[in-house]
């Protein structure tokens, strides 16, 4: 399990910095650097509604696409700690991961 750190406070998944998922997907591929990658579990949250699914759980399974990363092993994350970026992001691809480091 990572720990991670969400600061995408528009994902309906987000609670005080924390994702309400068990796992989360970063994903692109081919990605070459952090801005390349996005959160594919990312869900925009409507105004006013409450958070999601579950509890927030700051420590969960992270499935990575992002197969130039050296934390990808086997398509999981083993870094031991992830940060997701995107505070305005209205769509996936207006998030990254910042842990994402290039082989």
């Amino acid at each position: 399990m990572t720990n991670l750190e969400c600061c995408v406070c528009t994902c309906k998944y987000n609670e005080n910095n924390c994702c309400c998922k068990s796992e989360i997907t970063v994903g692109k591929r081919e990605s070459h650097s952090s801005k390349e990658t996005e959160c594919d579990s990312f869900v925009k949250a409507k105004e006013n509604a409450v958070n999601a699914v579950n509890n927030p759980n700051p420590e969960l399974t992270i499935n990575c696409d992002a197969v130039n990363c050296v934390y990808n092993a086997n398509k999981k994350c083993s870094a031991k700690h992830v940060g997701i970026a995107g505070n305005r992001a209205n769509v996936s691809d207006e998030t990254c991961c910042e842990t994402f480091k290039l082989k």
